[in-house]
């Protein structure tokens, strides 16, 4: 009896999965004999028994991309009933429905609905992601410890208890930077746990109301409103190249022209081998595995960046050096050309806000920031059209697009005299 590979990610991220309202029911598992079906198994007065769910899975006039489409449906919904209803040996009842089933006991506590919540978000997100995720599900969970609270259920969490946790977050001192969390971080645990709700709320449909949009935070918390855009000027982005020239490492200034020249994320980046740069098609390919959103892009090296790395003396056609990162350390543990490990682009944070410090820009922008600035230089300045941005970005959406330009109408006020159509930098 074969076990389907589209599934065999999913069957083992709820190998260990428990569920609080149907503790004894098994995990669902799929058989794709001869005949095809979702199935698990629940102990009644202490016998073991079978419950299959094929509807719609054995049509003989199927197509093989139409029964998988249909196993993966089938699948899901037994998953999400035996999170969210009640099995009673012949069909899935509404928690709601049964006041017996409300007893607190029968609700998830914090910790499993975190879980179940992770191992729903695994199937989508980058394995960064999860693990930012989980960072701020734990602080939380620290917190429900710290007021003895640890086996809260779901629905015991309310928008005042949130409200205490963030009293607990604005007060916390790290042990090992010896500071409190920053405004920014708090932002992000706070935005992290509400998505958990979230989860519950709108999907499982467990929580009758999602606790977080209940809270009122006040004005603290808040980003302060900028009084300039977040995008850099032209001579801005000159002096940024001039002094990577004059005072860092020829590997930074590349990055940073990666950055501004091909868009990619500076995580991305970070990913990129010599295998993913044509330099004969003038064109690097970002695998779906390296890409953010999980989406295989073709991006075309504009003549800048090209006659740049060019000139790095990389020897790209080396099948040797295939594998090997573009960006990589040093023996000093510095960023450098072609290795083995693969360079960490938080490395650079630190120095970049330095040097905008030393250049005397807005130290509040970031590396990242210069993506920003190529999505509007090429509008305000190339003549590109939003439908060519939106293409060089990989963007599906234009309202992606749209988040990259949200400081275009002020840039473009504001720099007026520096418009000269076609940008040209010595780089």
């Amino acid at each position: 009896m074969k076990q389907l590979f589209i599934y065999i990610i999913v069957i083992k991220m709820t190998k260990k999965l428990v569920f609080p309202l149907n503790p004894n029911c098994s995990k669902p598992h799929i058989s794709d004999g001869k005949e095809t079906f979702i199935y698990f198994y629940f102990k009644v007065e202490g016998k073991r028994k079978q419950a299959k769910f094929g509807k719609g899975l054995n049509e003989p006039e199927l197509t093989k991309t139409e029964r998988s489409r249909r196993i993966k449906k089938l699948y899901s919904e037994v998953l999400s009933n035996l999170t969210t209803k009640v099995f009673n040996g012949y069909s899935f009842k509404d928690i709601e429905t049964n006041d017996a089933l409300l007893s607190e006991a029968r609700i998830p506590n914090f910790h499993e609905a975190a879980k179940v919540y992770i191992q729903n978000r695994q199937k989508f997100l980058s394995e960064k992601s999860i693990s930012n995720y989980r960072q701020g599900i734990i602080f939380f969970e620290k917190y429900l410890s710290s007021i003895n609270k640890s086996q809260v259920t779901i629905r015991e969490i309310n928008g005042e208890m949130i409200e205490d946790y963030i009293i607990y977050l604005k007060t916390y001192v790290s042990k090992r930077y010896k500071s409190n969390l920053s405004r920014y971080t708090i932002k992000e645990y706070k935005e992290r746990l509400g998505a958990v709700f979230n989860f519950w709320y709108k999907k499982r449909r467990v929580l009758e109301y999602n606790p977080m949009t209940t809270i009122q935070l006040g004005y603290t918390l808040k980003s302060p409103k900028k009084s300039v855009t977040s995008v850099f000027s032209v001579e801005e982005f000159k002096s940024i190249i001039d002094y990577c020239k004059t005072n860092r490492r020829p590997a930074y200034l590349t990055f940073l022209l990666m950055i501004y020249y091909t868009h990619l994320r500076p995580i991305e980046i970070s990913r990129l081998q010599l295998r993913d740069i044509d330099m004969g098609k003038r064109k690097l390919v970002l695998k779906a595995h390296k890409s953010k959103t999980r989406i295989e892009r073709i991006v075309p090296l504009d003549v800048p960046i090209y006659n740049h790395l060019m000139s790095c003396n990389i020897d790209f056609n080396n099948p040797e050096l295939k594998e090997k990162n573009l960006f990589s350390y040093d023996l000093n543990k510095k960023i450098s050309y072609v290795g083995d490990r693969q360079f960490l682009h938080r490395h650079m944070t630190y120095t970049f806000k330095i040097m905008l410090k030393e250049l005397g820009i807005d130290d509040t922008l970031n590396k990242y920031n210069l993506k920003h600035t190529a999505n509007v230089h090429e509008i305000v300045y190339e003549g590109m059209s939003f439908a060519q941005v939106q293409a060089k970005n990989g963007h599906v959406l234009s309202s992606q697009t749209e988040i990259y330009l949200r400081d275009l109408k002020d840039y473009y006020n504001n720099q007026a005299s520096e418009k000269e159509r076609v940008l040209k930098f010595d780089i």
